[in-house]
């Protein structure tokens, strides 16, 4: 097992200079498919986004990131569902 402190959240943060939102999108499309193909489709909110002390984006598939479940998994969609 692995944790990770997150230092802040996506959802703490008024404004992303456009370089750094490129980055930030590019980022969270790796981590969003990554968890993708564990647990499928899952709606993502500025909230399940943290940064790490080193400033390393983080996705996650609930705003509690002590949750190992999707926030909502009625309005999730498993990937064999489509």
């Amino acid at each position: 097992m692995f944790a990770e402190k997150i230092e802040m959240r996506l959802c703490d943060i008024n404004l992303v200079p456009l370089p750094d939102a490129l980055h930030l999108y590019t980022a969270m499309l790796k981590g969003f498919n990554s968890l993708y193909s564990r647990v499928g489709f899952f709606h993502i909110r500025e909230d399940m986004v943290g940064f790490s002390k080193n400033g390393q984006a983080k996705v996650w598939i609930h705003s509690k990131f002590y949750k190992d479940r999707p926030e909502h998994p009625d309005a999730s969609l498993q990937k064999n569902q489509y």
